[in-house]
């Protein structure tokens, strides 16, 4: 009997960080839809560590991340998402299927093609069409 009022506790526990991502992930969502980039940044590329089981989840998490980050101008944070992309990409392929609308795709992949190396891009099947400078990734 006492065991059983241990264990649940402990159930209860097991779901709060399921909770805690899944808010983190709605909350950084409607920060994205409601232009406020640098907090819809913040929640949802926290949200995508706890997302890490579910790659599809997780990389639809980094790749809002990542498009909040460039709109917000950062270069450095929008790298991070993408490389968080093309590492889980590369473990099993989700990003093609993701979903995402085509406008953000297409301002996502132009991220991309700017601030990855050829190899990240190649996990991501994403063809580097706009060259940087000599010197340049």
């Amino acid at each position: 009997m006492c065991l059983l009022f241990l264990l649940v506790p402990a159930a209860g526990f097991a779901g709060f960080g399921d909770d805690f991502y899944e808010g983190l992930y709605t909350r950084g969502m409607a920060h994205f839809h409601a232009s406020e980039y640098q907090a819809a940044f913040n929640d949802l590329h926290l949200a995508a560590f706890g997302l890490v089981d579910q790659l599809e989840r997780f990389e639809t998490a980094e790749a809002y991340a990542a498009i909040a980050a460039n709109r917000l101008g950062n270069e450095a944070l929008t790298r991070v998402a993408l490389v968080g992309i093309a590492k889980a990409d590369g473990i099993q392929p989700h990003f093609r299927s993701i979903a995402i609308p085509d406008a953000l795709r297409a301002e996502l992949e132009r991220a991309a093609t700017l601030l990855l190396t050829t190899e990240e891009r190649a996990v991501l099947r994403i063809a580097g069409r706009t060259q940087r400078p000599a010197g340049s990734r």
